[in-house]
């Protein structure tokens, strides 16, 4: 089950019920039935775990370069930084429950480009820039394009 990421398919029931904002996260016999061919089918579990994953567009979080902070704070000031999202989309015009309920990578995105645009300095990672650090990591020297 190395694909499914230590993920159960209870796990996984649980999360798409709260990402589609069911309030009864019960188990239903339909569902139960489905849990059940997930456990006799780790292939069409794994794909499932991947298809939400793509869902939640993990991919698609923008990357910054590292700062020496080590908190998991925002700005280190002892807030969340989930919630430092939230406010500042909210801050910007953004409903709080949308702020709340859209994906992930749409919201770090959006409050991104609102930091940005009120002077925050964000070092973002390039495509290139990533790529080259992938071929480092792998002992390739990048080429030199003019």
């Amino acid at each position: 089950m190395n694909s499914t990421l230590g993920i159960t398919p209870t796990d996984l029931l649980i999360a798409v019920k709260v990402c589609a904002e069911e309030s009864d996260l019960r188990v239903g016999f339909w569902e139960e039935v489905r849990l059940r061919v997930y456990q006799y089918q780790p292939e069409k579990f794994a794909e499932e775990v991947a298809r939400f994953v793509d869902h939640c567009h993990l991919h698609a979080w923008p990357k910054y370069w590292e700062s020496s902070k080590t908190s998991d704070s925002a700005d280190g000031v002892g807030i969340p930084w989930p919630l430092m999202i939230v406010t500042n989309l909210v801050a910007n015009g953004i409903e709080e429950q949308r702020a709340w309920e859209m994906p992930e990578s749409q919201a770090i995105w959006m409050s991104t480009a609102f930091s940005t645009r009120a002077g925050a300095k964000v070092n973002l990672l390039t495509t290139e820039e990533e790529e080259m650090m992938e071929a480092i990591r792998r002992g390739e020297l990048p080429s030199q394009q003019g």
